[in-house]
């Protein structure tokens, strides 16, 4: 699972999965810093079921870390920490992806290059499954 959106329903669901599985927050001023963030998060990850890496955080947070960053900057930042993440969880095997936001999700198709999907099952209003074509076999959930 990888999260960038701040929706509310997002931050919902980042509280409620936290708690049951691993959960790597990817700090802004960390990717900021130029460390290898994903690499770190992935490495910390290794051999856990069903991670959460997430940079979704409250509207506040999301602000100062702008102010601080960039807008622009920070956000280009996140998404390809991300997209990196994706990358070495499909390297690993990992065949099923849940993405949250709209930039998150359009930076790990990018990164994975998907061309196209096929439309699945809905599991929630407005997010179905989705079949990547072509190779390698990949499902996602982009919400």
């Amino acid at each position: 699972m990888i999260a960038g959106s701040c929706s509310r329903a997002t931050l919902g669901h980042i509280a409620h999965v936290k708690d049951k599985y691993p959960a790597f927050r990817l700090y802004p001023s960390a990717v900021a810093s130029g460390r290898d963030v994903a690499g770190e998060a992935l490495a910390r990850a290794t051999g856990k079921a069903r991670p959460l890496f997430f940079s979704s955080d409250e509207p506040e947070a999301v602000r100062a870390a702008q102010d601080i960053h960039g807008r622009m900057e920070i956000g280009a930042s996140l998404e390809a920490v991300q997209a990196k993440i994706a990358r070495g969880l499909i390297g690993s095997g990992v065949r099923r992806l849940i993405v949250a936001g709209g930039e998150t999700s359009g930076a790990v198709v990018e990164a994975l290059g998907v061309k196209a999907l096929r439309i699945g099952p809905e599991i929630d209003p407005g997010v179905p499954w989705c079949e990547a074509l072509g190779e390698p076999a990949l499902a996602q959930a982009l919400k």
